[in-house]
C-alpha cells in the first residue's frame, strides 16, 4: 500500500477554487472547485455543491485516504489536547513538542496559522 505524499501540504486558492499541494511545490495533489449555482449537482445531500477533485500524483489513492481521514485526525487531536489539559492541571505538566504540534495543526485547520 502506498503512502500519501509527504507533508506539509498547503491549501492555496480563494473563493471557489482551491489547490492542495506539497508545500514548496507547484504541482497540485488535488484541485477542488466548488460551484454555487442553482443547477442540480451530483451530491445528493446538498445539490448546490459540487466538488471536482482531479489528482495529479501517483499516490492519489493514499492522498485521498489521508484527506478523508482529516476529520478523524482533527477529532483525535482535540480529544488528546483536552485530556492533556486535564492532566496538566492535575500534575503541572509543561507542554511537550507533540502537544505544541497538535495545537499548531489545529490552528492551521482553523486558518489561524500556516
Amino acid at each position: 500500500m502506498s503512502k500519501p505524499t509527504p507533508g506539509p501540504w498547503e491549501a492555496v486558492g480563494r473563493h471557489t477554487l482551491w489547490t492542495v499541494r506539497q508545500a514548496g511545490h507547484q504541482t497540485p495533489l488535488a484541485v477542488i472547485q466548488i460551484d454555487f449555482d442553482n443547477e442540480p449537482k451530483t451530491t445528493p445531500e446538498n445539490p448546490r455543491y459540487q466538488e471536482i477533485v482531479s489528482w495529479h500524483d501517483q499516490n492519489c489513492e493514499a492522498n485521498a485516504r489521508f484527506i478523508a481521514a482529516a476529520p478523524d485526525l482533527e477529532d483525535a487531536c482535540r480529544l488528546m489536547l483536552k485530556e492533556h489539559e486535564r492532566l496538566q492541571r492535575q500534575n503541572g505538566w509543561a507542554d511537550s513538542p507533540g502537544v505544541r504540534a497538535a495545537r499548531a495543526a489545529l490552528a492551521r485547520i482553523e486558518g489561524k496559522g500556516e
